[in-house]
């Protein structure tokens, strides 16, 4: 436990700047360019920042991919950090991952508390309340902290077909881990088509917003929306948890090799 808070303690170190930078971020996208729109364009203040405070949110999904990426990165210019280390490979990159995981959640939240600031101090009647805002908001922001673990174990398998690349390949070992990259909607196409022919078990349920599309346009005066109901098979939630699971333990390997070399 030790040598993992150690680990944890190294990465807030680095990645600090990062988030208080976001963090500022998040107050210049969802505070001051809405009021700058109200002042140059006349849209109305609250509800440019509910439209740029979600599309914020929507990058945030890959917030956490850049953090993991960029420490990785400023590591591999230390090659002794890993070799001389006495913590395994897991346990390196578990707490980069496990720090912007943190980090992602820290912004994604105080990107949320600023929305309803916004929100609570503007006048305009918005069609919803403040209550049905945050309830839509938790949901966003849940699907978004949800999608930043498989965005991290992706970014990291690219990242590291490219360190394998890179010696054989040098300035080329970026653009074929592109075009790899580029081919993934592809082989994800296939690997659902071929997930279809497996059997199907353990149907969920969950609610899910509808009519929101008047919400993401200021001015239209149609802030409303329900939430219907939404499914998906405990078997497909299982098939992508082992997808993932193989993709970062195969990328951990042949990290590892990369880096005992």
């Amino acid at each position: 436990m030790k040598q993992w808070n150690g680990l944890l303690k190294k990465e807030w170190k680095t990645m600090r700047f990062s988030l208080f930078f976001v963090l500022g971020l998040n107050v210049i996208a969802v505070i001051l360019i809405p009021l700058l729109l109200n002042e140059w364009l006349n849209v109305p203040r609250v509800e440019a920042s509910i439209v740029v405070g979600f599309l914020w949110l929507m990058f945030q999904t890959m917030l956490a991919a850049i953090l993991l990426l960029t420490s990785l990165e400023r590591d591999m210019k230390q090659p002794e950090l890993w070799l001389h280390s006495t913590a395994s490979i897991f346990k390196l990159t578990g707490a980069k991952y496990a720090s912007a995981f943190i980090i992602t959640i820290m912004t994604i939240v105080w990107n949320g508390l600023l929305l309803i600031v916004s929100v609570a101090t503007g006048s305009q009647q918005l069609g919803v309340s403040l209550g049905e805002l945050i309830q839509i908001g938790s949901y966003f922001a849940g699907i978004t902290v949800l999608s930043t673990i498989p965005y991290m174990v992706i970014a990291f398998f690219f990242w590291t077909i490219y360190q394998l690349l890179k010696p054989y390949l040098k300035s080329f070992a970026s653009a074929v881990a592109v075009l790899l990259f580029l081919m993934l909607p592809a082989f994800l196409g296939l690997m659902q088509k071929w997930a279809n022919y497996l059997p199907k078990f353990g149907e969920l349920h969950f609610p899910l917003p509808t009519n929101i599309g008047g919400a993401l346009v200021p001015g239209r005066g149609e802030f409303s929306f329900y939430f219907g109901s939404g499914s998906l098979y405990f078997s497909d939630l299982l098939i992508i948890i082992l997808l993932m699971a193989l993709v970062y333990v195969g990328s951990m390997k042949w990290f590892e090799k990369k880096v005992r070399l």
